[in-house]
């Protein structure tokens, strides 16, 4: 077989060459790099059109997650589909059937369930050219060479995973960047592959398997969501945590099941910090402890589960994801059978972690995989909470509700009328300054769980976004700055 050899799929500039001007039917480029239709030019020299034979390969550039420096690998293109095309690293080991399943299963379940979740039925309209497309991923792929296939690059993504010291990895991630082209950038951040893509590891879960279609679906919403920020012109982008919950949320749309490691994280409360109120609302503000961040991903994620089983229908991750806000508004105007405010809100979800009855808001709806969930009681006299995040108590005796303080003015106090006390911070700015709540009392309930139950054990290993492991690092994704 010949082999192709490219930098970008776009053939418009000088250094943007390639060996064998057949591109798998796309489009063709001749010698000098001029794109131009197949149907117009022969690209297979004896006359017969497109080479099958020919092998494509190209430079893609990637992000190393220990130090945030961006560095360039050769990926083979091993099978291409409807809406994909499947990219492996050099040496990835995948074969070209075991790619050829992948964009299979992306083309007839898991695209389908994503766009019939998270695209507006009737299609998208652009305000700026007043062009409709089908779907949001029609949209995106308009943003960057006209091109409705999503390439999905797996390789070995430099995330520093080392076992026990470094427990947390990166299952694959998404770029805004690579939407741009590189001369809309500024002269150090032109590492944009330009087109529409996300990039998958191969390490921690096998190409092909559900665990890895999961991460796909993920990696998915995160590029939609980006394409809906561009479409409604919001800015700056949707709340981190927003953005993680539908993409958690995207996992089980696509594959119809519950993660159990993202509930165990919750009930086993491995920093010991949900029992203090830690949830995913203050995204990653507990940066001292290497655990909390597996709060925010644990608490994000069950809360839109919660959300989905509420409303009773999946479309409101759609509503969400449309949304003109990029803050909990979005999430509360989805919602479309409640009419009480955003902290009401999260106060009916807190007492469903804590009630978790089988009927109505306080609880799972009674799904067998979520009836798991459950929550303790924190001691000592005193909780320090972030906006919107609450803790309970034990009341041991009657008459120990506290009184709100002019000095921790979002305090809000709320007797679940069974011995328990629910102390939580109301605030709705997510950069607001933590308040002092009081405790019921210094005393826990006989057998219930307390801060210092909590194991310190080796955990993991888990995994987090690539912008939490950069800043783990201390670096932080490059988000494109145009010139």
């Amino acid at each position: 077989m010949s082999t192709a050899s490219l930098l970008f799929f776009s053939c418009e500039f000088p250094f943007a060459r390639v060996e064998a001007c057949c591109i798998l039917g796309e489009y063709c480029c001749d010698p000098d790099g001029i794109r131009c239709d197949p149907k117009e030019f022969d690209c297979n020299p004896n006359g017969s059109g497109c080479d099958p034979n020919i092998v494509v390969s190209r430079n893609f550039w990637a992000q190393n997650m220990e130090d945030g420096v961006f560095y360039e690998l050769t990926a083979v293109l091993l099978a291409e589909g409807v809406h994909s095309r499947i990219w492996g690293e050099t040496g990835s080991n995948i074969s070209a059937q075991e790619a050829k399943n992948i964009a299979d299963e992306f083309d007839q379940v898991l695209y389908p369930r994503l766009i019939n979740a998270f695209s507006p039925q009737g299609g998208v309209r652009d305000p700026q050219t007043n062009r409709n497309y089908d779907n949001i991923m029609h949209f995106a792929g308009s943003l960057i060479n006209n091109d409705n296939k999503l390439n999905i690059l797996f390789l070995q993504i430099r995330d520093g995973f080392d076992p026990p010291s470094v427990n947390s990895f990166v299952s694959g991630y998404f770029w805004s960047g690579n939407f741009y082209r590189n001369t809309q950038l500024v002269q150090s951040q032109r590492f944009s592959n330009e087109n529409s893509m996300i990039y998958i590891d191969i390490k921690q879960n096998t190409p092909g398997s559900l665990e890895s279609n999961m991460v796909i679906a993920h990696e998915m919403q995160h590029l939609m969501n980006f394409a809906f920020s561009v479409l409604t012109e919001r800015s700056p982008g949707m709340d981190l945590w927003i953005n993680e919950g539908l993409s958690a949320a995207a996992e089980w749309v696509y594959s119809g099941e519950y993660s159990q490691n993202r509930i165990n994280d919750f009930n086993n409360d491995p920093s010991g910090l949900i029992l203090q109120g830690n949830n995913f609302f203050v995204w990653d503000n507990h940066k001292s402890n290497p655990l909390a961040i597996i709060d925010d991903y644990s608490t994000v994620y069950i809360f839109f589960q919660w959300i989905r089983l509420l409303e009773g229908r999946s479309e409101i991750y759609r509503d969400i994801i449309a949304s003109e806000y990029s803050d909990y508004r979005a999430v509360l105007n989805a919602m479309t059978d409640w009419d009480a405010g955003w902290a009401e809100l999260m106060v009916y979800w807190l007492m469903a972690n804590y009630f978790n009855l089988d009927t109505g808001p306080f609880g799972y709806q009674g799904e067998p995989r979520l009836r798991d969930i459950a929550t303790g009681y924190m001691s000592g006299s005193t909780a320090v909470l972030f906006p919107q995040e609450g803790v309970y108590s034990r009341v041991v005796q009657a008459g120990q509700i506290p009184s709100p303080s002019n000095d921790a003015p979002f305090i809000t106090y709320i007797d679940l009328q069974n011995g328990t006390l629910l102390t939580f911070n109301a605030n709705q700015n997510r950069t607001g300054s933590a308040e002092t709540g009081v405790l019921a009392s210094t005393g826990i309930a006989a057998g219930s769980k307390s801060v210092q139950d909590v194991s310190t054990a080796v955990y993991g290993p888990f995994a987090v976004g690539a912008q939490d492991v950069l800043a783990r690092n201390g670096y932080e994704i490059h988000e494109p700055a145009r010139e």
